[in-house]
């Protein structure tokens, strides 16, 4: 009942951003709001780690056990923590290419510098999957860059993340290399806290309970830790949960209900294209983008009770919307 509950909150949610917002610099205004809340976060982050720096004397010498009990957040998962810190990270990419004030553009690139970070020291693996996709797809949607352009600036943007892996502390370098080596030598199904093994048990539950499912809530009775046994465990990945709780169906409304939103997005997003409408444009790439890395990182968390997902769908449907109430758009109230 609280899971049902605790749902169609969200569900509300998403219709009172679409109901309420109706003007573009009201999405602007949303933006700068997820870019400066969730800086702030990643400050208190950072404030803390660098405790650990003087503590410890060097960066190098920060445990992972360290930053992941520092970094876990209001979830009590430093993934998630990463998860938010990627969210504004669209936004402020392309409040920089609209912007020519060297005020606001020196606090996004603060901010950007904060979030990356933040990134960096929550150890968080998805978290890097996360900002890689925002890196590709904001390539991939500049309009004024070549193909060929394009594939060079991929191929440039290996050192680059190379570079930040280098300056990231000795303990991030090894945890990488120690999940390299357990897919190397042992199996997948162990990488990534036995993520592999607690799939597999999510299959099993969609293939005895396919129709309908477990019932909300109820598929982490049913999944037992290979290591301790211990019950009540998630199986983090969105997409198997929402199918083993409610079925086939279920999950099939999910992808549909997103994935119409992103295919509608990305028509009107085309659309603003075509007529060079650059501001509007930019505001809708962030959103689509932020989406779409939210989602990738989903595969590894349990993200379908969470306000942000539910928070960036409504922002999706009301540009949609803003973007349909006229035939020629007017953005001389946005706030650039």
């Amino acid at each position: 009942f609280y899971a049902f509950k605790t749902q169609l909150q969200l569900f509300l949610l998403f219709i009172i951003i679409v109901q309420v917002i109706r003007e573009p610099k009201h999405l602007f205004l949303l933006g700068w709001i997820l870019i400066t809340s969730i800086s702030i976060m990643a400050i208190f982050l950072l404030i803390e780690q660098l405790q650990f720096i003087n503590i410890q004397g060097k960066l190098g010498s920060l445990s992972y056990q360290d930053i992941h009990a520092s970094a876990q957040g209001v979830r009590g998962d430093p993934n998630y923590t990463a998860l938010y810190f990627s969210i504004p990270i669209p936004f402020i990419l392309s409040y920089a290419k609209l912007y020519k004030d060297i005020i606001r553009r020196s606090i996004l690139f603060v901010c950007l510098i904060l979030l990356v970070f933040g990134i960096i020291f929550t150890y968080s693996i998805s978290g890097a999957i996360g900002l890689m996709t925002i890196i590709v797809f904001f390539v991939l949607f500049q309009k004024n860059i070549s193909l060929l352009k394009k594939v060079i600036l991929y191929f440039l943007l290996i050192p680059f993340l190379s570079g930040i892996f280098f300056l990231s502390p000795d303990s991030f370098k090894q945890r990488i290399q120690d999940k390299y080596n357990v897919i190397r030598h042992e199996s997948f199904s162990k990488w990534g806290t036995n993520r592999g093994d607690l799939w597999l048990q999510s299959l099993n539950i969609i293939k005895e309970n396919p129709i309908i499912g477990v019932g909300l809530r109820n598929s982490p009775k049913e999944i037992t830790h290979p290591h301790n046994k211990q019950r009540n465990i998630e199986a983090h990945n969105t997409y198997l949960t929402i199918a083993a709780e409610n079925g086939i169906l279920g999950i099939f409304l999910f992808v549909l209900f997103a994935g119409l939103i992103l295919r509608k997005l990305f028509s009107k997003l085309n659309i603003l294209s075509s007529i060079n409408e650059n501001t509007l444009l930019y505001l809708g790439s962030a959103i689509y983008i932020s989406i779409i890395a939210f989602l990738i990182q989903a595969m590894f968390l349990e993200t379908l009770f969470d306000k942000y997902l539910w928070i960036l769908l409504g922002l999706a449907a009301t540009f949609i919307k803003i973007t349909e109430q006229s035939e020629k758009i007017d953005c001389r109230s946005c706030p650039v």
